[in-house]
């Protein structure tokens, strides 16, 4: 595709943008590449290891799809568990409705009824713009990770902060698993305070899906491969990892020589460093493992005994 950068405009910068913003970034939908858009795609290929120019060519515009979160277009007359999850996000919103996974025609009113409160198209489909604002309502109202009726655990003392120094970890941590989200959480802001280190988060929740099209590049799919781990085998898949990065004077430390401090306070709240593994040693990699393996989780995963993309651990 041509190249779009500051100073584009049209349909094109508009596609960047809407990207942009169902990944997490703040940004205004106008199809003009200006500073705010540009500040947001350096961001963007600075957190994924791109070269971070502000310059939209093929590499980085197949990183804003991978990096698209798995949402399915709903419509009226579908019928699936995704309807499901749609019909119990307006009901936590109040609106009168069954969650029987039909979408009918009270599923449609309810719907355009929120779209208009919200300023989307009052079109009556649930594409990603509607279905993430309609989780982010969920979540400021319940402080419940969006999408899924499994409510926050806070024990030991960890759950206090509500926000980390970055929006785009605390973007990014809203994808984990409900039963993690404060403990990552607390994490970011313990190694700020107690550090004085600002830790990013550079990746959270990646679905089995998302996991499975990452494998194919390299093998199956074009470019270079990224990762060994088939979907189904990494915390990630579940909503239970992150990986960080510390971000000094605007800059990414990636070789951090003080990852021992981090992996410390790490570990004091409870969770496993990728640093302590014994065969491919992630020194940026956390997770909170609830001492259940992959194979476990994957098993739990496939037999429906989980909330959307988020099993049941307890």
């Amino acid at each position: 595709m041509r190249t779009i950068k500051s100073g584009s405009k049209g349909k094109k910068v508009k596609e960047m943008q809407e990207l942009l913003l169902q990944i997490g970034y703040s940004l205004t939908i106008d199809g003009q590449f200006g500073n705010e858009s540009e500040k947001a795609i350096k961001d963007f290929q600075f957190n994924h290891g791109l070269k971070p120019d502000g310059m939209v060519g093929d590499i980085t515009w197949k990183a804003l799809l991978v990096a698209l979160p798995e949402i399915e277009v709903l419509r009226p007359g579908t019928q699936n568990d995704k309807v499901k999850e749609l019909q119990q996000l307006l009901i936590k919103l109040n609106f009168k409705l069954s969650a029987d996974g039909d979408f009918g025609k009270k599923t449609k009113k309810a719907l355009m009824k929120f779209q208009a409160k919200a300023g989307l198209k009052k079109d009556g489909i649930a594409g990603p713009k509607t279905v993430m604002a309609l989780r982010e309502k969920v979540a400021q109202n319940e402080q419940v990770r969006p999408a899924t009726g499994i409510t926050h655990v806070s024990d030991d003392g960890i759950g206090q902060s509500k926000n980390t120094w970055d929006s785009i970890s605390d973007t990014r941590i809203k994808t984990l698993h409900p039963l993690v989200r404060d403990r990552f959480m607390e994490f970011i802001v313990r190694a700020e305070k107690e550090l004085n280190k600002k830790l990013r988060v550079t990746s959270a929740l990646r679905t089995i899906k998302m996991q499975n099209k990452l494998y194919a590049q390299g093998r199956t799919k074009p470019g270079k491969i990224v990762t060994n781990a088939k979907g189904g085998k990494s915390y990630h898949n579940f909503g239970l990892a992150i990986d960080v990065v510390e971000i000094k004077n605007g800059k990414a430390l990636w070789n951090n020589p003080e990852w021992d401090k981090i992996a410390e306070l790490g570990k004091s709240l409870g969770l496993e460093w990728g640093g302590d593994w014994v065969s491919i040693k992630d020194k940026p990699h956390f997770q909170f493992s609830f001492g259940k393996s992959t194979k476990k989780l994957y098993s739990l995963y496939k037999s429906g005994k989980r909330d959307g993309e988020y099993v049941f651990l307890k």
